[in-house]
């Protein structure tokens, strides 16, 4: 019954961005990624790892997304693995007097 008011998606959102133009922007594109919350070697590139979250309290959706980020000549590539979760609480509500009910039927 719970089901219906737990809504979660994974997703993957592509990076392919310029840094910036004639070269300017590069170094702080690379210090950018070199201030990441963790940087790994991968076949010769600075990869930067990053966790963004977020919460809106309008649902009770919780969201926790995962920043892959490198620079590859004149552009950041990469991608979001973003994971969210939402719950509606009206849902969640309006199930209560069953769950309740069967519930208080095993005590």
């Amino acid at each position: 019954a719970l089901a219906a008011a737990v809504d979660s998606d994974t997703m993957i959102e592509p990076i392919y961005q310029p840094v910036a133009r004639e070269g300017v922007g590069s170094a702080e594109a690379d210090a950018a990624i070199r201030g990441m919350t963790r940087v790994e070697v991968v076949d010769g590139l600075e990869v930067g790892f990053k966790e963004l979250t977020s919460l809106d309290l309008g649902h009770r959706v919780s969201e926790t997304a995962y920043l892959v980020v490198w620079r590859q000549g004149d552009h950041l590539v990469g991608f979001v693995f973003r994971s969210r979760r939402d719950i509606a609480i009206g849902e969640l509500v309006s199930l209560a007097p069953k769950l309740i009910a069967l519930a208080r039927a095993q005590l």
